[in-house]
């Protein structure tokens, strides 16, 4: 039978298990670092986890209201980290943002692939989203 896998919002029974995902992606990244990012409210983090409650998915996102028109999501992180299974993590993952997009009005997911150094950037807030550069950008409907 194959794993089932869930993704939610980060929670405080989540958190710590989370930044074990995020110190893989960015070393550089501290406990304390990560626990004031992910309390800030500009933003969201989604965990996917199995049913063993093992953690294998981290999405960061954040709504971007962009002028006229409707708004976008802008998937700073999108990874899925399991060894096994990761294309199940990576759909259930996608299925939540794209709930996610069509609950705030949007029909465009970008999903950007930082660098662990822009990463650790972002997280402290010395490194806009815009400065990241290329993204891929998904329609859905």
């Amino acid at each position: 039978m194959p794993p089932n896998y869930s993704t939610m919002p980060l929670s405080p029974k989540t958190m710590e298990r989370a930044f074990a995902l995020v110190a893989g992606i960015a070393p550089d990244v501290t406990l304390e670092l990560w626990q004031s990012f992910a309390s800030r409210r500009e933003h969201f983090v989604a965990v996917t986890e199995n049913g063993d409650g093992y953690l294998r998915g981290l999405c960061i996102y954040a709504v971007a209201n962009v002028t006229d028109e409707r708004p976008v999501i802008e998937a700073m992180l999108f990874a899925a980290l399991a060894a096994v299974n990761r294309r199940a993590v990576a759909r259930t993952m996608l299925e939540f943002i794209k709930s996610e997009a069509r609950r705030v009005g949007s029909e465009t997911i970008r999903f950007r692939t930082p660098s662990a150094e822009d990463l650790a950037l972002l997280l402290s807030g010395r490194m806009r989203l815009a400065e990241m550069g290329d993204a891929t950008t998904m329609r859905i409907s």
